[in-house]
C-alpha cells in the first residue's frame, strides 16, 4: 500500500534523523525547515526543540535529498503506459505473447477504442526470442479493420497494415529527416516506422488521434505519482510535448496531484515558438506566482538525428546490423548556432539530442561557432546558462569529443539507465565486440570535471529507469539487462552515484545550491530511505531491499508507503 499526502505545510519545522548531504558527503542530526527551504543544518545540540513541530526520522532509515532527474518525457511517459496496453519484457517472450496480449485487449472493454495502442520496450527486439519487433504482418493478426501502433520506445513504432493505410504510409511516401520506413525486399513497407514522433507536426496526415477527453489528467498523476514521486525524484527537466499536455500538468501541479518540481524544455515546435518569441510564461501561465520552484522555464531541445535505438542516430560509419546505413541528420547547418544565440540573450539553456557520433560532431562545431562570438574565460566561453549535449558520453564517447566538449564546456548527459536497458543493442550498432569500445563514460566525465548527470530520458519505452536507485546500481555495476558487464573501469563509487541522481542532476538544470543538496537556503526536498544507499551492494539498489519510505516536498511530506 502506498499513500499520498495533502498534509499540512508547517511554517517551522525540525527534521531528525540520519541526514546524509552527497555534495559534503557528511552526515547529520537534524535539519531546520523555514517555509520550505532548509535553514541550518548540524547536531543534534544545535538546535532549541522547545514548542518546534518536528518530523523524528530516527532509527527509521538514511535521509537523502530528493532526487533530481536531468531529462525526461512524463508527459508521453504518462500516454504510452497510462492509456496504452503493456507488451513489455518481461512478460512477454516473444512475438506470439505480445500478438495474444493484444488479441485479448481488442477483445475487451480496455481495446473498446478504434485505435489499438500498445507500449513495449525502447530494444524490445535483443529481448525477444524472435530476434525482432512484430511487422505489420503479425499485427495483422489482432485486427484487419482496426488501426495498430506499438511504440518500442519513442523511435521505433509498429504498424498493422489498417494503420498503414490511414496514415498513407506505402512504398511511394517520403518522410522528412531523421523518419524513415522500413521497407522488404519488393519494397513494400514492413509496419516498421523509425522516428516518427520526430516530423509528426511537420505532417498533421501522420498524427496519431490524440487520448479520450479527459482520459489523460487521470494518467498523468498516475504516472508521476508512480514513476518519480513513489521513487523518491522530487524534481525533473521535462521535455514538453505539446500545449494541451502542458496545460494538464500545470493544473495538475497546481492542485499538488502532480508533488513535483519540473523545468521545461521546449521540444515541440508550438511550444518552441512561444519561448523564442518570450510569450510562453503568460501563454502558459507560468508567470503565476503559485507555480514558483514548482513550474519552471528551462529552455529549448532540439534533435540534431534519431534514435540509436531505431537505428536512425547519424553516424559516421554504418550500423553493424543495417549494412550501408548511416542515419541521417535532423537539423541543418546555423540552427543550433542561431538558437544558442538567442537562448543567451534570454538566460535559457539549449539541449540538442545527438546520439550519433556525426551528430555529436555536427553539434560540437554548432556551439563551437556560437562561442566563438563569446568573450572567454580561464580559456572557455563565458555562457550565460549551462548548455547540453543529451546522449554525448553514451556510445562514440572518445577522449577527443569528451575533451572537446570540456574545452567548449557544454555538458555531456549520459543515461546511465541506457546501458541496463539497451546496451545488449550496441552489438547491432557497434558490433561483436561492442563491449570493448568506450561506452556510457561517467568516469572520464568526472575525471574532466564534468558533474557525472543523473538522468533518465524516461518516455515509457523503459519504465524501470525512472528509478535513481536503479540508476545508481547501473553506475556501480555496469551491467545490461542481458547481464554483460561494460566498461567497469567506469564505476562510480557510491557516494559519486548518490550525487549523480541529487547535485549533479541539479547542475545540468542549473539549479545548483537549490535542489539536490542539504544547504542553507536549499529547498527542503528530501527522501527516506530504508536503509543507508552508501552502505549497499549495487544489486540491493534495484532489487528493492533499499526501497523509498517517504518523499518530502518543501518541508512536507507528499508520498509514503505504508507498513
Amino acid at each position: 500500500m502506498t499513500s499520498t499526502s495533502h498534509a499540512p505545510h508547517f511554517k517551522e519545522l525540525l527534521v531528525i534523523g540520519d541526514i546524509l548531504d552527497p555534495r559534503s558527503g557528511q552526515r547529520y542530526e537534524a535539519m531546520l525547515v523555514r517555509s520550505s527551504k532548509i535553514v541550518d543544518v548540524g547536531s543534534r545540540a544545535k538546535f532549541d526543540f522547545a514548542g518546534m513541530e518536528r518530523a523524528d526520522l530516527t532509527g527509521q532509515g538514511t535521509i537523502v535529498p530528493g532526487f533530481v532527474d536531468a531529462h525526461s518525457h512524463l508527459q508521453t511517459g504518462s500516454r504510452v503506459l497510462g492509456l496504452n496496453i503493456s507488451v513489455h519484457t518481461p512478460p512477454a517472450d516473444c512475438i506470439d505473447d505480445i500478438v495474444a496480449i493484444l488479441q485479448q485487449a481488442a477483445a475487451s472493454e480496455a481495446g473498446s477504442q478504434r485505435w489499438i495502442e500498445a507500449q513495449g520496450n525502447l530494444g524490445q527486439n535483443y529481448r525477444l526470442t524472435d530476434k525482432r519487433y512484430p511487422n505489420r504482418h503479425d499485427l495483422d493478426r489482432v485486427s484487419t479493420d482496426r488501426p495498430i501502433i506499438v511504440r518500442f520506445g519513442a523511435h521505433v513504432w509498429a504498424f498493422n497494415s489498417v494503420a498503414l493505410n490511414e496514415l498513407g504510409i506505402d512504398r511511394n511516401v517520403v518522410l522528412p529527416n531523421p523518419a524513415h520506413v522500413e521497407v522488404d525486399e519488393a519494397g513494400e513497407p514492413t509496419g516498421i516506422v523509425n522516428d516518427l514522433v520526430m516530423v509528426e507536426s511537420q505532417m498533421p496526415s501522420m498524427a496519431i488521434p490524440g487520448p479520450a477527453e479527459g482520459s489523460f489528467g487521470a494518467a498523468l498523476v498516475k504516472t508521476a505519482t508512480d514513476y518519480f514521486t513513489a521513487r523518491g525524484v522530487t524534481t525533473i527537466g521535462e521535455m514538453t510535448d505539446g500545449i494541451d499536455s502542458l496545460s494538464s500538468l500545470r493544473e495538475a501541479i497546481l492542485s499538488d496531484d502532480v508533488v513535483l518540481r519540473v523545468k521545461l524544455y521546449a521540444l515541440d515546435s508550438v511550444v518552441r515558438e512561444l519561448v523564442s518569441a518570450g510569450t510562453a510564461p503568460s501563454v502558459l501561465g507560468l508567470d503565476d506566482s503559485r507555480l514558483e520552484h514548482r513550474l519552471m522555464l528551462g529552455g529549448y531541445k532540439l534533435a540534431a538525428d534519431g534514435g540509436i535505438s531505431a537505428r536512425e542516430a547519424a553516424v559516421w560509419e554504418p550500423y553493424a546490423d543495417r549494412a550501408g546505413y548511416i542515419g541521417q541528420l535532423g537539423l541543418s547547418p546555423g540552427e543550433v548556432e542561431r538558437l544558442v544565440e538567442k537562448a543567451e540573450k534570454q538566460g535559457l539553456q539549449v539541449l540538442v539530442h545527438a546520439a550519433g557520433d556525426r551528430a555529436m560532431d555536427f553539434a560540437l562545431d554548432e556551439f563551437e561557432r556560437a562561442a566563438g562570438k563569446l568573450e572567454s574565460r580561464d580559456g572557455r566561453p563565458s555562457w550565460n546558462s549551462t548548455h547540453r549535449i543529451e546522449h554525448l558520453g553514451n556510445v562514440f564517447a572518445t577522449d577527443e569529443r569528451l575533451k572537446r566538449s570540456r574545452e567548449l564546456d557544454v555538458l555531456p548527459v549520459v543515461n546511465i539507465g541506457f546501458l541496463f536497458g539497451i546496451g545488449d543493442s550496441m552489438a547491432g550498432v557497434l558490433g561483436e565486440d561492442f563491449a570493448t569500445k568506450p561506452l556510457y563514460r561517467l568516469r572520464t566525465l568526472l575525471d574532466l570535471g564534468f558533474p557525472a548527470v543523473g538522468s533518465s530520458d524516461f518516455a515509457g519505452g523503459l519504465p524501470e529507469v525512472s528509478n535513481p536507485l536503479l540508476l545508481m546500481r547501473v553506475a556501480q555495476d555496469r551491467t545490461t539487462f542481458g547481464g554483460v558487464v561494460l566498461g567497469e573501469d567506469q564505476a562510480l563509487s557510491p557516494i559519486e552515484a548518490l550525487r549523480s541522481v541529487t547535485v549533479d542532476a541539479a547542475a545540468a538544470l542549473d539549479m545548483e545550491g537549490l535542489i539536490g543538496e542539504f544547504s542553507p537556503g536549499a529547498l527542503a526536498d528530501f527522501v527516506l530511505l530504508s536503509s543507508d544507499p552508501l552502505a549497499a551492494q549495487p544489486d540491493e539498489l534495484g532489487d528493492g531491499t533499499v526501497r523509498v519510505l517517504e518523499t518530502w516536498l518543501g518541508g512536507k511530506r507528499v508520498w509514503w508507503a505504508d507498513s
